[in-house]
């Protein structure tokens, strides 16, 4: 499913290019990941027990239980296609109107997928975010340029952490 195919049913020139890939990418995690998280929390407890915040002592220990929570969690496998319109994925639309540029960017720590990333045209808006496989992502990225400008994506400080963080 990693070329570009007609679908029955489409017009001509609506070629429809599709794959399927993950919500987000997972990396697994050791058990030294997760003493590191439980150990970095418990100092957090610490000092906030230390200067008497037990709210915050309280907001750190939810915090770390959701952090082992989602660790877990294995990323559902989506189908993804592109039409003369837009982008779809799981069971929504994202038409090219509503957006002024596009990125492709790979991941440098040896994820098998590279991110697809649509810029909306409202800048209270978010980023749009899909994965490819990398070996598709250059023609995914020469599909696009016919809809799309492409543009430089400069990650967030807190991408790049969570990325190195493994989470």
């Amino acid at each position: 499913m990693n070329d570009i195919k007609q679908n029955p049913g489409q017009t001509p020139r609506e070629n429809v290019f599709a794959w399927a890939a993950p919500e987000f990418r997972y990396y697994e995690k050791t058990m030294s990941w997760y003493f590191w998280s439980i150990g970095i929390t418990v100092l957090i407890i610490i000092f906030a027990i230390w200067q008497k915040n037990f709210l915050f002592a309280f907001f750190a220990i939810v915090g770390e239980l959701l952090i082992v929570f989602w660790a877990q969690q294995m990323p559902k496998e989506f189908d993804h296609r592109l039409t003369e319109q837009g982008l779809e994925f799981n069971n929504r639309r994202y038409l090219f109107s509503n957006y002024d540029a596009f990125a492709v960017i790979d991941d440098s720590l040896g994820s098998p997928y590279s991110e697809i990333i649509l810029r909306p045209k409202k800048h209270l808006a978010g980023y749009t975010k899909a994965l490819v496989h990398d070996e598709q992502a250059e023609a995914v990225r020469t599909w696009l340029v016919a809809h799309l400008p492409e543009f430089d994506y400069d990650e967030p400080l807190s991408d790049h952490l969570l990325k190195r963080m493994k989470f």
